[in-house]
């Protein structure tokens, strides 16, 4: 039965509080007195000004990093202590105390503890049993709670996505309870176990399934919702040794700071290019004492080096993304500079994706990047992919989501094998194509699918999980005029709307300056207590709400009240919707 009393009055004007009180504390990290100064002596100029403030931008993350998972931890153990199974009704001051802990716990920076290494570290200090050689991939929600429920031994692999549900909500409650991974047992993407169960030793959870609490099966591969042993698993492989986890965290620090440094070359060159020296910067933007808003001609030339410093941006990650190699060949330790290599390459993949997914210009860039990408592809968002391993065919379609070419998990090792599709394949919203994976022409893979060891059949399609052949598909008859052969005028429509993205952080650029300036008015002309407990918050709040403001006017001008209806992937509608 359920523990608790239901008070959501209360329990909401609390959790108000909660957020209030976090609002106060983050926004005083926004604002350190002389930091403007310090920044400005340290940029200098040339490439001692890229050093700096790449050095300024690794040490402000790792602070940040070091800050948020202190406070995380010591938040959790304050108002949770030891965490037991149970079933808690919603709105009850239990459930106050688990959102409350959770809330604090998001505030690290997972995205960037995933990639170096430090999630089981992470997880060990926020209670979980963690054994040796325990590898969590990207993208693994961990910030979710129930973490002393969480049991993972020693050579567990946890794939990409993959989700330890040892929380869910039920029927009204928050349930919480155990969830276990046994010696060299392997999670693959977005594999899931509900709050009790258990996979068993050496097995593996294939991709998409979810396992329910009941029988253990060691040494087995499981598949299904829910779960079902299909066959025995394979030995693990044996690999060359990892080196020690500490030299491995080093080496990632010092590429991510190379990374960084950069990326923020572009920025620089277009800054000076520009005659924005960090020196004169403030003095360009706001010529009168009293001003608040910027100088036009100078916020121009801001905005024009913004542009400059984006693309600028994905094209060093591209570059960087080749810098690193090309993928290793076979089975290796996932604690391997090799794994770590390829780590980063899926993560700049992921970070390009964020201003090129969906347009004409991302085949480009995975082509600059190492993958093959025939004419005339359509490629939305893809993830944990090392491009060098990408061959697709013309005219091939990518919906969101797309798992493309992750290496192949099992009790700590990886391999990563190449990923063929032959032309006109079309792939659906968030299926699984691992490495390995071979498409012949023509290939339906539907949503939610998994595409490895699939027939090489032309013109078949497949959906499901698990997977079965579908007897007929649908065909939606287009003009290709509309689809793959527009005119002119929908080729400049088009590419109009995709170079403008690159325009977007304008926005989030202006209120930032108009943010600073009020803050440094403020600061000047207030109290300590009143500028920081009451104009400094209040201040990010305002700003955050303006970009959302902005954002829901752009969803009326652009594209109205959406109704039902099929879009030409040409039209301007479609321009508009991913614009966005």
């Amino acid at each position: 039965m359920p523990t608790g009393t239901q008070r959501p009055l209360l329990v909401s004007s609390l959790q108000a509080l909660v957020l209030v009180a976090l609002l106060l504390g983050l926004s005083q990290l926004l604002w350190i007195p002389k930091a403007g100064d310090t920044l400005v002596r340290a940029l200098g100029n040339g490439a001692a000004g890229v050093v700096a403030l790449a050095a300024l931008a690794v040490v402000a993350v790792a602070g940040y990093a070091t800050i948020s998972i202190a406070f995380g931890v010591l938040a959790k153990w304050l108002l949770l202590g030891r965490v037991r199974p149970a079933r808690i009704r919603a709105w009850a001051f239990a459930h106050l105390r688990h959102w409350a802990a959770v809330r604090c716990v998001a505030l690290m920076p997972w995205e960037l503890i995933e990639a170096i290494g430090l999630a089981p570290a992470v997880l060990s200090l926020l209670g979980a049993r963690i054994g040796r050689g325990v590898h969590i991939h990207r993208g693994v929600r961990l910030n979710e709670g129930g973490w002393d429920l969480i049991t993972l031994e020693d050579g567990a692999t946890i794939g990409q996505d993959a989700c330890l549900r040892a929380v869910e909500l039920e029927s009204g409650s928050i349930v919480l309870g155990p969830v276990t991974v046994r010696r060299n047992a392997t999670l693959e993407t977005r594999a899931g176990l509900s709050p009790g169960a258990e996979l068993g030793e050496g097995s593996i959870l294939r991709a998409l399934s979810n396992l329910q609490p009941g029988p253990r099966h060691d040494h087995a591969i499981l598949d299904g919702v829910p779960a079902r042993p299909i066959a025995p698993a394979p030995p693990p492989h044996a690999v060359a040794p990892a080196p020690h986890v500490a030299l491995r965290i080093v080496v990632a620090f010092l590429l991510v700071s190379l990374i960084a440094a950069g990326i923020a070359v572009p920025w620089l060159i277009a800054c000076q290019a520009l005659g924005l020296s960090p020196d004169s910067l403030h003095a360009a933007l706001f010529p009168r004492a009293e001003s608040l808003l910027p100088d036009p001609g100078a916020l121009a030339r801001v905005a024009c080096a913004t542009i400059i410093g984006a693309v600028g941006t994905v094209l060093v990650q591209a570059l960087f993304v080749r810098a690193l190699g090309r993928a290793p060949r076979g089975p290796h330790s996932l604690g391997s500079f090799a794994a770590l290599r390829v780590s980063l390459q899926s993560f700049l993949v992921e970070a390009a994706g964020k201003w090129l997914s969906g347009t004409l210009m991302w085949p480009i860039w995975l082509n600059l990047a190492g993958a093959r990408i025939g004419r005339g592809c359509e490629i939305s968002t893809i993830t944990d992919v090392v491009p060098s391993t990408v061959a697709i065919g013309d005219e091939t379609f990518f919906a969101d989501g797309i798992y493309l070419g992750g290496p192949l998990l099992h009790a700590g090792t990886a391999t990563i094998e190449p990923v063929v599709l032959e032309g006109s394949c079309f792939v659906g919203n968030h299926a699984v194509l691992p490495a390995g994976t071979r498409l012949a022409r023509e290939t339906l893979v539907g949503i939610s699918t998994r595409g490895g060891g699939l027939p090489f059949e032309a013109g078949s399609s497949w959906f499901g999980h698990p997977v079965f052949k579908l007897p007929r598909r649908e065909v939606v008859a287009a003009p290709r005029e509309l689809t793959h052969d527009p005119p002119l005028v929908r080729r400049i429509n088009r590419w109009a709307w995709e170079i403008a993205r690159f325009a977007l952080p304008i926005g989030p650029v202006l209120v930032a300056l108009v943010w600073f300036r009020a803050m440094e008015i403020a600061a000047a002309t207030q109290s300590t207590a009143m500028f920081r407990l009451i104009t400094l918050p209040a201040g990010v709040l305002a700003s955050l709400a303006a970009l959302a403001a902005a954002i829901l006017a752009l969803k009326w001008l652009l594209v109205g009240r959406v109704k039902p209806a099929t879009h030409p992937l040409w039209s301007c509608w479609c321009s508009r919707w991913d614009f966005l």
